[in-house]
């Protein structure tokens, strides 16, 4: 007779027990490689101690026939992987330099390189406040990153001085001389982003040779706190230009966001967009690099809401116009389609966040998907499949392949790290019938419903102009 354990049972299942539920892997990050035959994800878990979280890269099969396999494992982990034209994965770690000398310090977050065959990876940028953002010209392979830099530093061995000089004195106070000086949680400064053009990365040098260095040129040199040159960054696919957004004051205490046009080979830069009434983001060139998608955000007032809406920018002119004109959701994370006769879309419908298409030149917008929360979408250059990162209440983040051209679809996720089986128990859509008994006044609208951009669905079910 055996005796009784004093050790835990596992339980049956991760949704039996609270502490083996917050373990489960947490997907994000997706990436597809330019040949289309290889999809990255960020897998994050839980370290031995249960104490924190770790990152680390898996590849999934896009057509979904092989199980997910690591790339990466590293305790500081890794992150925000983008494949560049030859097939190597460029991903941000704060992972030791093995040929660098320790200083005692804690490394910054620097971009690494894994081999297309596999392999070691390998540091090919670091920068003294660590790179933050990537963008990689997809025809020639050519880098721009985002780091911080200190006030009046000129390059890397600059800002590291005064980063150094900085601690010796034991000061940590900041100056602030302008608005914002806080974003969120977390104070802004002394250092300010910066974008920095690395052009091609040199190849793995042979065994026992001297590893290049890449000198970063700064593409933002008049960057000037709170605001900087963070935002959204892309390159055209032959890397000659880069879109990026840039935040700049809108009166006393406000602030918009613009788009702006940078020549990578002299830096000289033009606004593409800037809207008075209006705040710019998430731009995306075409494949052919002659015109930019984005997102155009309405400011709002005391009695209307702010309004998304796409637009369709050509890039020799600056001519903008609306391609969502009507559409009463909010648009997100535009792509052009592999030949740019389509544009591909993400918004909240319905309680899903669904994936849409609409032509490039303008009209009725498409739903493509039924149910779930999609994001990370990625557009094959090729024009076979659609990626992305599906999530909803009975699923977690999976990437799933989609048809570029099918309607009603939920495809089967494909094999990854953070797949899960059936989930206990059922889930079931109620909608409540609308309110009676009301009388519509104008300007009243139904609190379920999101306000349509000129005309509101009241709540005995007809519309009313505003």
């Amino acid at each position: 007779m055996s005796e009784p354990s004093d050790a835990p049972a596992t339980p049956a299942s991760p949704f039996a027990d609270l502490a083996a539920f917050v373990a489960l892997p947490r997907v994000a990050g997706l990436a597809l490689s330019a040949d289309g035959r290889r999809l990255a994800v960020a897998v994050q878990t839980l370290d031995r101690e249960k104490t924190r979280w770790q990152s680390a890269l898996w590849e999934v099969d896009p057509e979904g026939r092989r199980p997910a396999r690591r790339l990466t494992r590293s305790a500081p982990g890794e992150s925000a992987p983008v494949w560049a034209p030859d097939g190597s994965l460029l991903f941000t770690s704060a992972r030791p330099d093995p040929d660098a000398s320790s200083d005692g310090e804690d490394p910054k977050p620097a971009l690494w390189s894994l081999p297309p065959d596999g392999g070691e990876a390998r540091p090919v940028l670091t920068h003294p406040g660590g790179i933050r953002a990537v963008a990689v010209a997809a025809e020639t392979g050519e880098v721009v990153v985002t780091a911080s830099a200190m006030p009046g530093a000129t390059d890397a061995e600059a800002d590291a001085e005064r980063r150094k000089q900085r601690k010796e004195a034991g000061v940590t106070a900041i100056l602030h001389e302008a608005y914002p000086a806080r974003y969120w949680d977390a104070d802004l400064g002394p250092a300010t982003p910066h974008v920095f053009w690395a052009g091609a990365l040199p190849a793995d040098p042979a065994a026992g040779a001297e590893r290049p260095v890449v000198e970063l040129r700064d593409l933002t040199p008049d960057a000037v706190p709170p605001a900087g040159a963070g935002g959204d960054l892309r390159l055209s696919p032959d890397g000659l230009l880069l879109v990026r957004v840039e935040s700049v004051p809108d009166g006393p205490a406000g602030r918009r966001d613009r788009l702006l046009l940078v020549e990578t080979a002299t830096g000289e830069s033009r606004a593409l967009v800037d809207d008075p009434l209006a705040g710019l983001g998430a731009p995306r060139f075409s494949p052919d690099g002659s015109a930019v998608v984005c997102v155009r955000e309405a400011m709002s007032t005391h009695d209307d809401p702010p309004d998304h809406t796409l637009l369709h920018v050509d890039v020799a002119t600056g001519a903008a116009h609306e391609i969502t004109p009507g559409f009463d959701r909010w648009p997100s994370a535009p792509q052009f389609s592999a030949d740019g006769t389509t544009v591909y879309f993400l918004a909240d419908d319905g309680g899903r966040h669904a994936l849409f298409r609409v032509p490039a030149e303008g009209g009725e917008p498409v739903r493509m998907t039924t149910d779930g929360a999609y994001s990370d979408l990625q557009v094959a250059r090729d024009g076979s499949a659609l990626y992305a990162l599906r999530s909803a209440y009975d699923e977690p983040p999976a990437p799933v392949r989609l048809d570029p051209r099918a309607t009603g679809q939920h495809p089967e996720p494909l094999p990854d790290r953070g797949s899960l089986g059936a989930l206990p128990g059922s889930l079931h859509e109620v909608e409540p019938p609308p309110p009676t008994g009301r009388r519509c006044t104008p300007g009243w609208c139904c609190p379920r419903a999101r306000p349509p951009r000129t005309r509101r669905r009241c709540c005995c079910g007809s519309t009313a102009g505003r």
